[in-house]
């Protein structure tokens, strides 16, 4: 259920050279069939991501559940739009759109499942500033 969420976590990873030092802001905004929106919420942290522009493939298939798959993945100009599809007994639906600027990003995640008998829906929107250079390591595969 919260595997696309785990997002906002990602981890900061160290060891080999060439990383981004970026910092992070996530404003999630959360609404369940039948109540009131939850608060909205602001996390903010650093994280070290991989060389090179910024790859919305890496940051999400680093911290989603292992049953979940990038779909429809499209790069036009410096936009990039996917769908993401998570399988298992509480399946995940999410559809992202990022304007990068060679590591800077915005973006958001349009999020949505089921979990006790609610419709859940969480949108995501995320502002990331390179302020420096780490050591990067890449995660690893999982499965």
């Amino acid at each position: 259920m919260a595997g696309v969420l785990t997002v906002v976590a990602a981890p900061l990873w160290a060891a080999a050279a060439g990383g981004h030092l970026m910092d992070l802001t996530v404003q999630v905004r959360q609404t369940m069939s039948g109540m009131a929106p939850l608060a909205p919420r602001t996390l903010h942290k650093q994280i070290c991501l991989q060389p090179g522009d910024f790859d919305p493939r890496a940051f999400v298939t680093a911290e989603s559940r292992s049953e979940c798959a990038i779909h429809n993945y499209a790069k036009r100009g410096n936009v990039v739009t996917f769908d993401l599809a998570c399988t298992g007994a509480e399946p995940v639906t999410s559809h992202g759109e990022f304007k990068l600027a060679g590591p800077d990003f915005t973006g958001s995640m349009h999020t949505a499942f089921n979990a006790a008998g609610h419709a859940i829906t969480v949108d995501t929107d995320y502002t990331g500033k390179q302020i420096g250079a780490c050591d990067y390591h890449a995660p690893a595969a999982s499965g």
